[in-house]
């Protein structure tokens, strides 16, 4: 019976096969829980899948081994290669990490994949710093949707930002003037009495500099009041939180 216990090996050399095929098969297209971009993941525990590309007949895969930031690395006797759980500790909120994968079939080993990317999104409540902000004040119905903006000043240099945004209802965000995302409608429809969907947005280029002062502007169009899609099951409007954050 084929063990699909996971069995560490202290560094990406140690452990090698008996022999090693070269290149008569390769590791693409590493991905996490099916998703094209893994920014924002909403899971500590992302499960990988990956393809492999040979011609040679009669391959398959036996095993296969990941390796993470370039460090640890994780065996585990298996030919699956779909949704294969997370080999790691799990993730923190925010947490990055940098994967390669490569597969074995029998003795021969295929080189190491390209690196693939993951960032763990905000996973609790408690990882939510913000507060709702709500344009109630000067909403008018029959009107354009109100914008509710706030001016802010980085501390520093921005190696790197995020825009953290959920809303009940609709919105449309902004940075320096800039659009965040090319969603229409977003956040889509959900049932916001049980939850709250969200969007995790790459906006480091929003903020280039330090002396930059940065607007968050934001939209709502209320369809949890039912403006929108399905009858919604709130009866307020709120617009997104926006939490920029530096590295």
């Amino acid at each position: 019976m084929t063990s699909r216990e996971p069995v560490r090996v202290t560094s990406a050399e140690d452990g090698e096969a008996v022999s090693r095929q070269q290149w008569k098969w390769s590791v693409a297209a590493v991905r996490f829980e099916h998703r094209d971009s893994a920014l924002g993941i909403g899971t500590a525990e992302p499960r990988l899948s990956w393809q492999f590309r040979t011609d040679e007949p009669g391959w398959a895969q036996t095993a296969y081994e990941v390796e993470r930031d370039g460090g640890e690395v994780v065996r585990v006797d298996s030919a699956e290669q779909v949704l294969v759980p997370w080999p790691f500790a799990p993730l923190a909120a925010r947490e990055r990490a940098t994967v390669r994968v490569r597969v074995a079939s029998g003795p021969q080993w295929s080189d190491w994949s390209e690196p693939a990317t993951v960032e763990a999104g905000l996973l609790t409540t408690s990882d939510w710093p913000a507060k709702f902000v709500s344009p109630r004040t000067i909403e008018v119905i029959g009107q354009r949707a109100p914008v509710v903006s706030r001016t802010w000043t980085a501390r520093g240099p921005v190696a790197s930002a995020r825009l953290y945004v959920t809303a009940r209802g609709v919105y449309v965000a902004t940075l320096n003037g800039t659009r965040v995302g090319d969603e229409v409608l977003a956040l889509g429809w959900t049932s916001y009495r049980h939850r709250l969907r969200y969007r995790t947005h790459d906006s480091r280029r929003c903020c280039a500099t330090a002396r930059t002062r940065s607007t968050c502007c934001s939209a709502t169009a209320g369809s949890a009041a039912g403006s929108a899609g399905p009858a919604a099951a709130a009866s307020t409007v709120t617009a997104p939180r926006c939490w920029p954050s530096w590295r």
